[in-house]
């Protein structure tokens, strides 16, 4: 009887094991699925309070869908066959050779800064599928919208939730709730900003109303196309002045960094600087652009 009562206690039954692991896994499982909504809420485009975010699906058929929160939302059309001005030194580049050039360079990036010029507007999300496929006919059959393809299995700069919004924001396929852009092959960077200069206002940064300096070290050209995008954002750019001091990154200087107004977080977001406290004189924000001279380059 002795024997047997010792026998029994040395093991313990299987089935308490298996669920106390069970449990851990479940709960780390849990914690790591908070921390991925906290993290992807944080970061969320659509969670910022923008009043407009601009959305691009690169392909066959390249749209930009510039969405707004209270106004007119467009739908900008591209055919591969036009050409754009791809910055970073690349010059200009047919559309539907872009997303191999962006493969090839492992830069998916360059897609929001090639679309961005193209619109003189910032560019928030992109999507697109890594191919190295070249588009070289326009088929002349244009989807205005996107495929449930698009939304979920293309890769993306946009996390799960701005996914989802933007799956909801352009659900809604009546096309008369948008203003629809067709562009031509004939496509020009200058008159587009031109004939379409305020559509794509962010109409949050405009009654902001704070001006922005400009400083570069090498190239006047390549401060003027970063001017011309955020002046098409509704910032106004009021110098462009030749700096000798050399930055590895890019730096915005404001007058007190604990005190961040709308247009410093969103250029800080869309650029990737770090915000410093120091003297801006002429303007109420300067961009010493550092790193985006080589990102934002032309030939």
């Amino acid at each position: 009887m002795e024997y047997h009562k010792k026998i029994s206690n040395v093991n313990p039954p299987a089935g308490g094991q298996i669920s106390n692991r069970s449990g851990i896994v479940f709960g780390f499982l849990l914690v790591c699925l908070i921390y991925y909504i906290i993290k992807s809420a944080v970061s969320s485009i659509f969670l910022k309070g923008n009043d407009k975010i601009n959305v691009v699906f690169y392909g066959k058929n390249t749209r930009l869908y510039s969405i707004d929160v209270n106004d007119t939302d467009y739908i900008l059309t591209f055919p591969p066959t036009s050409k754009v001005l791809i910055p970073g030194g690349y010059g200009k580049y047919r559309l539907g050779a872009m997303g191999k050039l962006s493969s090839l360079d492992r830069d998916p990036d360059l897609i929001k800064r090639a679309m961005s010029s193209a619109t003189s507007s910032f560019v928030d999300l992109y999507f697109y599928f890594n191919s190295e496929i070249i588009f070289y006919e326009d088929s002349g059959n244009h989807e205005l919208f996107p495929t449930l393809k698009e939304f979920f299995l293309s890769k993306s700069n946009a996390n799960l939730i701005d996914r989802f919004f933007v799956f909801v924001n352009l659900s809604n396929r009546n096309k008369n709730f948008y203003k629809i852009i067709n562009i031509s092959d004939n496509f020009s960077e200058e008159n587009f900003s031109k004939n379409y200069q305020g559509s794509f206002y962010s109409k949050i940064l405009r009654e902001e109303g704070e001006n922005l300096q400009v400083r570069y070290q090498k190239s006047y050209q390549t401060a003027k196309i970063v001017s011309r995008i955020i002046e098409g954002e509704g910032i106004r750019v009021v110098d462009l002045s030749e700096s000798k001091n050399a930055l590895k990154n890019c730096r915005l200087v404001v007058k007190n960094e604990k005190k961040l107004t709308k247009t410093v977080k969103t250029l800080a977001n869309f650029f990737h600087c770090q915000i410093i406290s120091g003297e801006t004189e002429i303007s109420d924000i300067i961009l010493e652009l550092g790193d985006l001279e080589e990102k934002w380059a032309i030939e």
